[in-house]
């Protein structure tokens, strides 16, 4: 993306603030979305990058926010507020990365993320999420045709939490159905960048999309030896239809990439991250530099592009 479509999006995010404070209905004619996208662990960077977003005064700029499995629990916890964020951006580094394990089944333990976000200190406050002014979607991959689609959390039954959960049900790495407005659901990972699903149904003049990964993999994203040779493994007892929604996700991601570099008339920035973290890295201070790292890098996009 040009410097120039980052410099118009930052631009239009803070006259929208602007407008919104003053009361003036001018806001309507910005329509921005916050698009964060997935990557398991790769999430520490996006969680990184929300909490600068969120300190820049920027929480309820977004007329829509959409989070695709692990961009589901970060967008949550974003419209809960700063506190709620930086408080969540922890779970990276000091609950999940020890049980990040090969040998424990299941690898990504989606039960432990909802209990985590249903009890104790980090638990999401839901109140606030439904009060924030954003409408709150996530990505989930309906078992009816395998098709991904935005979910509206605020609406989902039985809670918004399931609706995260649903998005962040990895297949093989978790290996649950999640049931969400009386459907079943895996991760909305199968299209990774719901780039076109997000302009049909939203029809924004700005995207700010939080990716979770270096620009060079942004351009050349591809399944590698080692993801094939965990996808052999941790998918084999998984249903051929569900193996093959997984396994096309890449294409997909390059049809999202595509479908961006061709768009007309809509801002688009990309945040991408300098650290090559992995779908299952379980580093603590690894992923905590990355997190640290990203807050930088967020707020060094948002300072070079004014």
């Amino acid at each position: 993306m040009e410097a120039t479509s980052n410099q118009r999006i930052i631009e239009n995010l803070f006259l929208k603030k602007r407008l919104l404070e003053a009361g003036d209905p001018e806001h309507i004619k910005i329509r921005p979305v916050l698009l964060i996208l997935g990557g398991g662990m790769r999430g520490v960077s996006g969680a990184g990058s929300a909490i600068s977003i969120s300190g820049l005064g920027l929480k309820d700029v977004f007329d829509v926010v959409v989070g695709v499995s692990a961009g589901a629990a970060i967008g949550a916890y974003f419209l809960s507020g700063l506190l709620p964020m930086i408080n969540g951006a922890t779970i990276y580094h000091v609950d999940l990365a020890p049980r990040i394990k090969l040998s424990r089944r299941p690898v990504i333990d989606v039960d432990f993320v909802e209990a985590l976000l249903r009890h104790g200190r980090k638990r999401l406050n839901v109140g606030s999420v439904l009060s924030a002014r954003s409408q709150f979607f996530v990505s989930a991959t309906c078992l009816d045709d395998m098709k991904s689609v935005l979910v509206d959390a605020k609406e989902a039954r039985p809670d918004m939490i399931s609706a995260i959960k649903a998005s962040m049900a990895i297949p093989g790495m978790y290996n649950k159905l999640v049931t969400v407005n009386d459907k079943l659901y895996i991760d909305g990972g199968t299209n990774p960048l719901p780039a076109k699903d997000v302009v049909d149904r939203f029809n924004p003049t700005d995207i700010l999309i939080i990716a979770n990964c270096t620009e060079e993999d942004w351009n050349n994203c591809k399944l590698t030896l080692v993801e094939r040779l965990l996808n052999a493994y941790f998918l084999r007892d998984v249903a051929p239809d569900i193996c093959e929604a997984w396994r096309l996700r890449y294409d997909r991601w390059h049809d999202g990439v595509n479908f961006l570099n061709a768009l007309q008339g809509v801002n688009v920035g990309v945040l991408w991250t300098r650290d090559n973290i992995g779908l299952l890295t379980s580093n603590s201070e690894r992923l905590k530099r990355s997190s640290d790292s990203a807050i930088r890098e967020t707020l060094d996009f948002f300072d070079k592009a004014t």
